[in-house]
């Protein structure tokens, strides 16, 4: 009985994480419980490709008891340290060599068997919309619960861990669904079937209040691997047919420019790739244009996309810019927007190329969808900072420079 349960879930996370409406890159986690069991996505698997071995066996017992621990008189990185270390603590035996997810402890705070987290772009839309809260309480309601912006980790479970057992006592029941601002949704129900009934819900309630949707796809003129430039598209399975020669006569010289000036840097990435649309476009038509894309919607585009994309309005200054952008925020940037171009995605490793290519075209669809909800809503400052420098997402970005 428990490895076929355990089977519903690895069918379940697969189904999800194939969807590109649902999960992006390694966004998102689900569990199953069993007992004082608990069986969570380990850190570094994708949903879209976990199979039975990539989950994490849990003590709920200890997970339990780590809700009612403290952490008091220590600082941040202190505290998510020895909250990690208690995490480590309160795996089976058996399960050592997995690293639970730091969201274990609140998967743990549902009462119900199957758990799913995800980030689709059409709920950020909404929660990363000025009008969130609001529009959310309008379609759900009593059956759900709204978190504010909150440091993921220790303080985001215990902060939901209040709220859940409040909704609790109002209502006699764990609530099945917790919108997270800025971060994405949990759904919670004891089957599969519930479970997909809740997002069916979800997306369609949302998707009713959406004036104006993405345009959808990007447009790939030219882009750069391992030093050698292609037309259109360098993926694994098309270098041979998208050399230069064939694809140089359709790429705009401004675009071929551009490519030439980010090699041309000091330090120049592997991997550069070009991207465009009609909501890129008008994104990047002037700096007031731009703000929507100003600031990280999600910790997912922290992750992939680092925390700020640089804007460049006249692309002769691209390499001021861009050592500029290096100083003031001591990292390179990853997503280098250019007006009158388009977006270029520059990594060190095929697999952060894939990964930045996905959230970026995420963040222009939140970005479009929040309009919907009040326009944009950025994570503040201070929680930009926490996440950047947080060892879990740390971890996170050394796992995405290859896949699992």
């Amino acid at each position: 009985m428990e490895q076929q349960l355990l089977k519903e879930l690895v069918e379940m996370s697969n189904r999800y994480g194939g969807d590109p409406r649902y999960v992006l890159a390694g966004g998102g986690n689900s569990s199953w419980k069993d007992g004082d069991a608990m069986y969570i996505k380990a850190s570094g698997y994708s949903l879209a490709t976990i199979g039975a071995a990539g989950f994490t066996g849990m003590d709920r017992k200890k997970l339990d008891e780590l809700m009612k621990k403290t952490y008091d008189g220590v600082g941040d990185a202190a505290r998510e340290a020895a909250v990690l270390s208690d995490i480590m603590g309160a795996r089976l035996p058996g399960y050592e060599a997995l690293r639970p997810s730091v969201e274990t402890p609140l998967h743990n705070l549902f009462p119900y068997a199957y758990v799913l987290h995800l980030h689709p772009a059409l709920v950020n839309g909404m929660t990363c919309g000025q009008g969130g809260e609001e529009a959310a309480r309008g379609l759900f309601g009593d059956a759900m619960v709204f978190v504010p912006e909150c440091k993921p980790g220790f303080e985001l479970s215990k902060l939901c861990g209040r709220l859940i057992d409040e909704y609790t006592g109002r209502h006699g029941a764990a609530p099945k669904l917790v919108f997270l601002q800025n971060h994405g949704v949990f759904v919670a129900a004891d089957s599969v079937g519930e479970i997909d009934v809740i997002y069916t819900d979800i997306m369609g309630k949302i998707g009713s209040m959406v004036a104006e949707a993405p345009v959808g796809g990007v447009e790939e003129f030219l882009c750069v691997a391992d030093g050698a430039i292609y037309g259109a598209s360098c993926d694994a399975a098309s270098d041979a047919a998208s050399s230069v020669a064939g694809g140089a006569s359709t790429t705009p010289d401004s675009v071929r420019l551009i490519v030439d000036s980010i090699m041309a840097l000091p330090s120049p990435p592997s991997y550069v790739y070009h991207m465009t649309n009609a909501d890129i476009a008008a994104f990047l038509e002037n700096e007031e244009c731009f703000q929507p894309l100003g600031g990280a919607f999600t910790p997912d585009h922290i992750v992939y996309c680092r925390a700020y994309f640089l804007y460049v309005g006249d692309r002769y200054g691209l390499a001021g810019q861009y050592a500029g952008y290096t100083v003031k925020h001591g990292f390179e940037p990853r997503i280098i927007c250019v007006r009158g171009a388009g977006a270029f995605i520059c990594t060190d490793t095929a697999a952060e190329a894939d990964n930045a290519r996905a959230l970026f075209a995420d963040a222009v669809k939140v970005a479009v969808y929040s309009r919907s909800f009040g326009g944009p809503r950025h994570l503040s400052p201070e929680l930009v900072d926490f996440i950047t420098h947080w060892e879990i997402e740390s971890y996170r970005q050394k796992i995405a420079q290859t896949k699992i």
